[in-house]
């Protein structure tokens, strides 16, 4: 495992388990507790939603962390951050772009086109350790937020992993370049850019409880979840149908065969038959 370490707020790593796990070891140590940006060329153990592995060519991908100090949230904030963290992740690229692409959003935290897979959004609470934090120029003390949102994000940019044993195919930016008949720019960003791009973004996205509806609102606009088959376990009782939209507060609707809808906040997507 090699990194660079620029003087400032961002570490990038030639190889790495799991950003996740390394922004989480980072954390932890008061020499690194300022670091907002983990990034990777490559990941062995990358992880998504509910365990499942994230895979990525060397350098395919953008692989990357954000730590961002829950300052003013509560615990309640991963659902609205992961719906922000697809928001500005999707800004993003249609500015690389240069104009809206045909991409939405699948509940709760991929980024699809033509229902394939672009990327995915993994967001983790931790308690922020009992140290000093230290603004980005690691000089001066702050008080320390109860937790931490540690916001992953993954995208496929220039080729998709491999197929085999995947719930969803995957798609790469580039191909969705070619779907929206884009030109893609002679060289993408570079993925500190972006990154720094993302972490940003966010900061300037900070949830409050009278900014949720809008939030949803926005993201409700490129939803693309509809028809995808959803499994959730309620009152020990197992449901199973097709994603029928979300709430006014971002929690999924999904029809069972014999017509009922249900709204929840935990449902896993099932692969294709």
């Amino acid at each position: 495992m090699t990194s660079t370490t620029p003087p400032d707020n961002l570490v990038h790593y030639n190889e790495i388990d799991s950003t996740q796990d390394q922004a989480r070891r980072l954390l932890a140590d008061p020499a690194t507790a300022h670091v907002r940006i983990v990034l990777a060329d490559y990941q062995f153990k990358g992880r998504g939603r509910g365990g499942r592995h994230w895979y990525a060519p060397v350098k395919s991908a953008l692989l990357a962390t954000l730590i961002i100090p829950a300052t003013g949230f509560d615990l309640d904030c991963s659902r609205w951050l992961s719906f922000a963290a697809g928001i500005v992740v999707l800004q993003m690229l249609e500015e690389i772009g240069g104009r809206p692409l045909p991409v939405g959003f699948r509940w709760p935290n991929d980024l699809i086109c033509q229902r394939r897979k672009l990327g995915g959004i993994l967001i983790e609470l931790i308690s922020t350790p009992p140290i000093a934090e230290y603004d980005q120029a690691g000089s001066s003390p702050s008080s320390t937020p109860p937790f931490t949102a540690l916001v992953g994000v993954g995208i496929n940019l220039q080729s998709t992993p491999s197929q085999e044993n995947l719930p969803i195919e995957a798609i790469s930016l580039k191909e969705v370049f070619e779907i929206a008949d884009i030109s893609p720019p002679s060289a993408l960003p570079a993925p500190t850019e972006m990154a720094r791009r993302l972490l940003t973004a966010l900061e300037v996205e900070r949830i409050q409880p009278t900014s949720v509806g809008d939030l949803v609102q926005r993201w409700r606009r490129r939803d693309q979840s509809d028809g995808f088959i959803y499994r959730s376990q309620s009152a020990g009782k197992t449901i199973i149908g097709r994603a029928c939209g979300i709430s006014s507060d971002g929690a999924l609707q999904i029809q069972t065969a014999e017509g009922e809808i249900f709204t929840t906040w935990s449902a896993s997507h099932l692969p294709a038959q």
